[in-house]
């Protein structure tokens, strides 16, 4: 069984860090649509948002106006 040491984590944080520039940007759009979220979920590979039905649809269309 492999063990894991705190040490060997100390990329990913600095990895994370960059990101925060990443979810400000998507997450300060849908606050000006007022698009109410429950939940942020992220990992190394994704990041999920948990929004409320009436809200889905316009947060899927501002995510659609982000793309360049």
């Amino acid at each position: 069984m492999e063990q894991w040491k705190f040490g060997d984590f100390k990329n990913y944080t600095s990895l994370d860090i960059e990101k925060h520039g990443l979810y400000y940007f998507i997450l300060s759009k849908m606050a000006w649509k007022n698009i109410s979220i429950i939940e942020i979920i992220s990992t190394t590979n994704e990041f999920t948002l948990v929004l409320n039905n009436d809200d889905v649809g316009d947060a899927l269309k501002t995510l659609m106006e982000l793309k360049l």
